[in-house]
Formats: structure tokens, sequence, C-alpha cells
């Protein structure tokens, strides 16, 4: 019977809406306009590099060609515009989210823990480094990986007689959901005559509808083993149906085996090349490849306890045939040594391309280098806490420490500890008196809480733990309150699932204000002044003049305390240069106004507010200051033959006044100077050359009365009290 997936896609698409509204709220005081350190590099990597260098980083420290392909389709299309950068890691955090909505919902068969779970993630406080950087795109698809690899494997464990009936209650279905023969006259369970209907695995009552035929349970039955007809025995394979109709059924439930086999084999194989994926995205999930052999273990337990298995084992009915599905030995072997191929390939593959199979640490180091066992243990449990809703790391680190939290914003984490702990009990409860079902149940939670283990040790062995890496521990566990509100949901009764629900909707009431409340010291991370700094200092200069930057000299003075290093100096407006088209800005950092000379007209000086980390325009307030004229010089270079300026000396205190006289020399000709009203001092004019030295005081202002001895002649125009005389520089040293 086809499936109805209308419903399915209706909720995909509001919770879809529903997300992109709380993310870009929820984010919506991050922003990115100019790139620093992590991103920067990305970005060198990206536009400094060959297409096939950049791809395949062969030599370097780390070869994560797939992220460098992910990469590419989004910077290339992004260009110059880097306010993109917020919007784009915004809506693939998006998508991340529907994933585990989607994975929620088919693990726990409930639409409203699944819209939950997703907006857990969305509030989550590990978001800041995925949406607030271009480097997030490295979590975000390593995030994708990994839920790809645990969905995939969790329909692999899943897929099967008793797969189709996970997480729901013991519903009448059509088809071979639930039973090992598609209809039948069904028995009872454990005995007693059967009745019109499907069978049912052992130890469970209740029947499915079918049409008659042989059924597949231990009970009474008239007929004799493997075949209809009228006789007797107690326990025999068979039923009320007519003659042949038995074996026509089991024939048809050996083909529904097959099916089940392949399509869970086809789940291993997608997941095998997920991970393969995925480690080439980061490699920090290489030890993933634990959860793909435990599944392979766990399903081989499965299918042991499976209701079809125990009905093969008792007789295999006739015209069942033989079946190489999931289940056989050799296949498990098989697919078991393809999921290790693939890891001893991903090793072989960076061997060959970095020389080494120890992962690069973070910030330059290497993880064979700062690993200890003390340390690892130790981050390990951070993260539990993190994942809990504590903040047990240094403030630079996550934007606020457990002992600086507001009192409220404790108390309601414990709430949220003790909600999450209430929807724990009753799945623990239902473990312990449900024996029929708990393989089935222990082995999702397996699969899941072993995923948890393996991501928090792969982020454990650095030299620091920074809360971004919990994110990926953090949705696992997300998928966790699926799997409790799955052992329930079998259950006939309401009332756990209904306390399930609530206790997970206490523990969202808890959790979201103290997200928000963590966001709010987002500022406090070890990163975020320079990024505000970069955003600044390109909003003042690519946001406000555009292309016209590249044609000007920057000077920046930062009161001396200088943030950018060479390289970022050197690269920093390169991201506006796409093709570079244009040559690269000239930037130069100076300590304070005397650093430098005088403001020329393609000059822009912006400043730093050390309060607001925000760079400033102040372009003419330094020109005039350091450059005034009084009367008789203009933008052109037209000097009169009497005009006075104001200069400020530089660093060795010469003002240089250099030009020419553009006429005819008749002798006698030169440059008077008065400097500060006082001092007064005669240049000749060489060979119409004018040159003229001020000694002063490192940055000393000096009030200069020129005079000149001679003029145009016959000029057609005059714009002050006195005649041109000559095309005049002015300069300092």
């Amino acid at each position: 019977m086809k499936r109805n997936n209308s419903g399915v896609w209706a909720h995909l698409g509001f919770a879809g809406l529903l997300f992109l509204l709380i993310g870009f709220w929820v984010n919506r005081n991050l922003r990115v306009t100019g790139l620093y350190m992590d991103d920067l590099y990305l970005w060198s990597c990206f536009g400094e590099t060959p297409l096939l260098e950049y791809l395949f980083p062969v030599g370097s420290k780390r070869f994560r060609f797939i992220f460098n392909f992910l990469a590419y389709f989004v910077i290339k299309p992004m260009g110059a515009n880097l306010w993109l950068v917020v919007p784009i890691n915004t809506v693939l955090n998006v998508c991340v989210a529907l994933g585990i909505f989607r994975l929620t919902m088919r693990v726990a068969r409930s639409n409203w823990l699944g819209y939950l779970t997703g907006i857990c993630f969305l509030f989550s406080r590990f978001a800041y480094y995925q949406i607030g950087q271009l480097y997030g795109l490295l979590e975000t698809f390593s995030l994708m990986g990994v839920l790809a690899v645990v969905g995939l494997l969790y329909d692999f464990l899943t897929a099967g007689a008793w797969g189709e009936v996970y997480g729901r209650a013991d519903r009448k279905t059509d088809g071979p959901a639930g039973a090992f023969a598609a209809g039948g006259a069904g028995g009872s369970a454990r005995g007693g005559a059967g009745t019109a209907g499907g069978a049912l695995a052992p130890g469970e009552g209740g029947g499915a509808r079918g049409s008659a035929g042989g059924a597949l349970a231990p009970g009474a039955g008239n007929g004799s083993k493997n075949s209809a007809g009228n006789g007797s025995g107690i326990g025999a394979w068979g039923g009320m149906g007519g003659t042949g109709h038995a074996g026509h059924v089991t024939k048809s439930a050996a083909g529904d085996m097959a099916a089940s086999a392949r399509r869970a084999n086809r789940s291993y194989l997608l997941a095998c090349g997920a991970y393969f994926v995925t480690v080439f995205i980061h490699e920090r999930y290489l030890p993933l490849i634990v959860l793909l052999v435990a599944a392979r273990f766990m399903k081989k337990l499965l299918e042991k306890k499976s209701p079809d298995r125990l009905a093969m084992r008792k007789g295999r009915p006739a015209g069942a045939g033989k079946t190489s599905g999931a289940g056989s030995f050799r296949s498990h072997g098989i697919y078991l040594l393809a999921a290790l191929a693939v890891f001893g390939l991903a090793l072989a593959i960076r061997m060959a391309a970095i020389g080494t199979l120890s992962p690069a640490g973070v910030g330059g180091t290497d993880v064979a280098d700062t690993f200890t066992l003390a340390q690892a243990w130790g981050f390990a449990w951070a993260q539990v806490g993190y994942i809990l809703g504590f903040q047990p790391g240094p403030t630079y680190l996550n934007g606020i420490a457990w002992a600086d939290m507001a009192l409220w914003a404790k108390i309601l984490v414990c709430m949220g500890v003790v909600a999450l702990a209430g929807a724990f009990a009753p799945a623990i409860w239902r473990l312990c008196v449900d024996k029929g079902n708990r393989a089935r149940h222990l082995c999702v939670f397996a699969l899941f809480f072993l995923g948890i283990v393996l991501c928090v040790g792969a982020t454990s062995v650095t030299v620091r733990l920074e809360t971004r890496w919990v994110y990926v521990s953090y949705c696992l566990s997300l998928l966790l309150l699926g799997a409790c509100y799955a052992v329930v949901n079998r259950s006939t009764k309401n009332a756990p699932k209904t306390w399930i629900i609530a206790c997970v909707s206490l523990y969202a009431l808890c959790f979201l204000p103290t997200q928000l409340y963590v966001r709010a010291h987002y500022p406090n991370l070890y990163f975020w002044q320079n990024q505000q700094r970069s955003n600044s200092l390109a909003d003042a200069t690519y946001g406000t003049y555009g292309a016209g930057i590249f044609e000007k000299e920057i000077v920046i003075v930062d009161g001396g305390d200088p943030w950018m290093d060479d390289f970022t100096a050197r690269t920093f407006f390169k991201p506006f240069n796409p093709g570079w088209k244009h040559p690269n800005v000239r930037l130069s950092y100076v300590k304070d106004i005397y650093g430098f000379g005088l403001v020329g007209r393609s000059a822009l000086v912006l400043v730093q507010d050390p309060g607001t980390d925000r760079y400033l325009d102040v372009t003419s307030f330094v020109r005039d200051l350091k450059f005034h004229v009084h009367y008789g010089y203009y933008d052109d270079r037209w000097m009169d033959r009497e005009a006075k300026l104001s200069v400020v000396s530089g660093a060795t205190g010469k003002i240089i006044i250099t030009g020419n006289y553009p006429g005819r020399m008749e002798g006698g000709e030169e440059v008077t100077v008065v400097i500060n009203g006082d001092r007064k001092e005669t240049y000749p004019v060489v060979d119409n050359l004018i040159n003229v030295v001020v000694e002063a005081r490192p940055g000393e202002r000096c009030d200069l009365d020129i005079y000149m001895n001679f003029e145009v002649k016959d000029a057609l125009e005059k714009r002050g009290a006195t005649p041109f005389a000559a095309l005049v520089d002015v300069a300092v040293q």
C-alpha cells in the first residue's frame, strides 16, 4: 500500500518557514562585513591559490578536499558581498534543523517533539561560530555529514519487520508491517486457535488485517507443518486457508525479508559513503568508524531476536527458498569489510596527501604532541556539562562562566536538567518491563549514545575545548529524546507519552531563555572584538566608497594597540576585489597622527574608537589639522605671490615646499618664508625650481607666511589678493 506523504511534506514546509523566522531572529545581532583570522585564511586559500591546489592542498597540514569543494560553491557566488555570510550560514543551519526535525519525527513518530528539537537546536548558544564566521561552513557541513551517517545507520538498524513499526504503538496495518506473513489466518500469542488476521511476533497479542492464508506464529491450527489442509497438531505451522495458500503467503514473506535486507544494506553502504565524505570535510570525525562497525553487530543482534528469524529457525516455510539478506553471517562480514575498507582508504589518502595520520590540532598544534589523557577526560566531562546547559569553561571560550551567570539563569538550567531526567524516566521503566521490545530500543539508544561518545571524544583531544565543537554532540542528544518517546510510543497508554512531551516542553521553556542570555555575552568570546573591528573597518572603507577604495591610500590610527598582523593588512581588502580588477589597497598602520605626513587628496585616515571598537573616518579633520590654508593656496597646486599656511611637521620636523615657476626667469627670484611670525628664511629659485626646507620640532604646528617676488605674467585668472606665482607641493617628513 502506498503511503500518503502529504502530511509529512506539510509539516516540513511549515517547519521550514518557522525555522527560517526563528533562525534569522535569534541571529539578528550577528553580522560579518569584513573577514578576520580563520575566515581571512580560508578566503586566502580560495582566492590566492590555483583552483586545483585549493581543492587538493597536498602537503598542507589539513586535507579537506570535500569541504574545499563545498566552500568553493559558497564563496565564489558570494563575491565581494561579505554581508551574505550570516544569511547563508543561517539558511544552512535551518537546513540542519529541518534534518533534526525530520529524523526526530521518524524516530519518535511525534511532530511536536520534532518541532521542539529543531527549535532548541536553532536557539543553541553553540551556533556563534557556525553563523558568525565564514569558516562556520566547516562546522555546518561536518554536522550535516554526521547527521547523515547517524540517520542512515538508524535506517539500517530499523529496516525489517521490527523496524517498520519502530516507535509506533501496535496498530492494524495493511501489508507486511509488523508481521512476517502478509495476511493469513493469524494465531493468538503463544498458542490458541487462530482467527482471521495477520500473524504477529511471538508474545504479542492481537491481529492485523490481512487475507486468508497460513499463519506464521506458533499456535494451535487446523493443518500440518508447511501445509494447508485438515489435520491437528498443537504448535503446527499452517492455517485455515484452502490448499496452496500457505505456500503462497510464505513466499511473499520471504520476498519481504529480502527487500528489507536490501534496504538495510543499501542504507549501510550509503552511511559508509557519508562517513567518507564527512572525514574529508573534517578529519575530526574519523572515529565514527566505530559507529559503523558497532551498527553492524547491533543489526546482527536484532535479527537473531526478530520474530521472522525466530520463525525461520523453528522451520523454514515451504517455497521460501534460501535468503542471503542482511542477517547472514557472510553478508555481515562483507559489509563490515566494506566499512573498514572505506576507513582504510581515508587513512591512505591522508597519508599520501599530507604525510601523517595524526590530525592537526587547534592554533597550529598537533594532536600527537599535545594530547594527554587527563586533559581529554576533563574536556569530555566539560562537554557533558555544556550539553546539559552548564558553562564549565572559561569566559573567553563560552561567553560567560557558570560562576558569573545570573541566579535566574542557573535556576532555569537546573530545572531543565530535572525535566530531562523526567523525560528519560518512563522510557527506562518501559525498557525494564517490556522485554520483547527491549533489544530494538536499546540498539537505537546505543546508536545515538555511541555517536555522542565518539563526537565528545573526538573534540576533547586538543589543547582547548571550544563550545562550537559541542554542537554535534548536542544534536545527537536531542535525538536521544526522540528515542525515549519511541520506547513509550508502543504502549497503549497515553500517560507516559504525555509525560515525556510535557517534560521536553518544560526543558525547552527553560532552555530557550538561558540560550538567549548566554548569546548576549558573545562579545566576551576571544575573537569577537577583532571581528567587530574587521566589520567596522570594512564598513568605513568598502562599505562607504565601494570599488573607489582601491584608488585610496588608507592610514589607520590605532592608538598603539594594533590588532592587524602583516597577513591581515596584506589580505584584508582582497575579498572586495574579486578577479583582481583593481590594484590592492595601500594600507599603513600608525600609532598616532604624527606617524605619517600630510593627508593627500587620495588618502583616507581612520581612527579606532577604543570604547566601541569602531573605525571613524577622520580624514577631513586630520587634513585640516595637519595642513590648513589661510589664503593664497589652492587644490590645483597654484599658489599666489602671497600665501599663508599652517602645517604640522612630521617625525623628523622637516616641512618641504617644492614647485616650479612656469615663466621666464629674469634673475633674483626668491621665496621668503616667515615661520610663526618671528623667524624669516629666504630661498633662491634656481632653474625655475622652488625648494624650501623649513626645520621645526617633530609634530610642531608652524604658521608659514610665504612671499614670492615674482608672478605669472598676463595670467588669465586671479583668485586671491595677489596674482598666481607658481605651482607648489607641500610635504612633511
